[in-house]
């Protein structure tokens, strides 16, 4: 299945959602079908996803970074852009079209982007290089109630976070910073969070 990129992207990752595979990055074609930066393989063929549409054009673009499904919505996450439809670093598809996730256009700052997203108790956690100075409710750090933008209790501070899992009664949170929460708990490059407070 032959695969051509835009933008010396590539694949960044995979996601099994009802026996399907989804495939994301920063590719435009896969298996000789058009695609941007998202496609799904159902065990016979690609097929794009929702109609993604494209990004606009740029040497900061990489594409999508993470998916997640989510409060019945499918989300995206990454370094990207689309004036069109006003979303930028993070998107959702509710079941007719994409839309920014809160107030548009979604991340707020000139180098913000979306690492990696989790599913912890209800909610859907985004980290990445989003500051707080710029707009955001958070820095590196913030969760998504399918309504609204959360702080999660008084943010990271450092330079930026990268991953995230969810793994038994905790969010498990790697990345590029030294403190925690409000009261700067010390926590280098690694922090658990208990859904209520940082440890």
């Amino acid at each position: 299945m032959p695969i051509s990129f835009k933008n010396n992207g590539n694949v960044h990752g995979f996601k099994e959602y009802n026996n399907e595979l989804y495939v994301f990055g920063g590719f435009d074609t896969i298996g000789n079908v058009a695609m941007n930066s998202l496609a799904k393989w159902d065990g016979n063929q690609w097929s794009n996803v929702y109609n993604l549409p494209n990004f606009t054009s740029g040497n900061s673009i990489q594409g999508i970074n993470e998916i997640e499904f989510a409060h019945g919505n499918l989300y995206i996450g990454g370094n990207f852009e689309n004036t069109t439809h006003n979303i930028r670093d993070i998107a959702m598809y509710d079941g007719t079209s994409w839309k920014s996730v809160g107030p548009a256009p979604g991340m707020y700052g000139g180098i913000n982007y979306v690492h990696d997203m989790e599913v912890y108790q209800c909610g859907l956690y985004v980290v990445g290089s989003i500051y707080k100075s710029a707009g955001n409710v958070g820095n590196f750090i913030q969760r998504w109630d399918g309504n609204q933008w959360h702080e999660v209790g008084g943010s990271l501070w450092g330079t930026q976070a990268r991953c995230l899992l969810a793994h038994g009664e905790y969010l498990y949170v790697g990345g590029e910073f030294g403190w925690a929460g409000e009261d700067t708990i010390p926590a280098y490059s690694l922090a658990r969070w208990d859904g209520n407070q940082w440890c």
